[in-house]
């Protein structure tokens, strides 16, 4: 095989994986998880929805809803919360785990969490002084991001 036929090759199979990996589409509320709608519907009840967006990734796929307001929450394919960014406004407390609520009135009172991203190693957590904290999967306090 030439040179140019192996570049030639090399382009091709980036251009169709990226054509493939770029998989998202808006779609429907009604489209997403029925957990993922009842999180919205108890949570964030009277919050307008500005879209939805599907990721149909390599591997997984997930679902972003964004409020007219500009808060985020991302769901897994089973309609779970990966993470939910309320920007100005307090994450729904009854979506924070018990031990990291506590930790956050104990440790820092007068704040309240902004941000939570869950994935498969821990907790991160935002509060609305800035201040980044991450938990493990039970709650407890493992230290401050960088």
């Amino acid at each position: 095989m030439t040179n140019k036929s192996k570049i030639f090759l090399l382009m091709l199979m980036l251009t169709l994986s990226s054509a493939w990996a770029s998989n998202d589409k808006v779609v429907a509320l009604t489209r997403i998880p029925q957990k993922a709608q009842t999180i919205i519907a108890k949570h964030f009840e009277g919050a307008k929805v500005s879209y939805v967006k599907m990721d149909n990734d390599w591997f997984s796929k997930s679902y972003d809803v964004v409020f007219n307001d500009g808060n985020k929450i991302e769901f897994d394919r089973r309609g779970e919360w990966k993470e939910i960014d309320c920007k100005y406004s307090r994450v729904p407390i009854q979506l924070v785990p018990t031990p990291i609520r506590h930790h956050v009135e104990a440790q820092h009172p007068g704040t309240y969490i902004v941000q939570i991203d869950r994935d498969n190693r821990d907790y991160e957590i935002e509060l609305n002084n800035g201040l980044e904290l991450i938990f493990s999967l039970k709650g407890v306090f493992k230290g401050f991001h960088d």
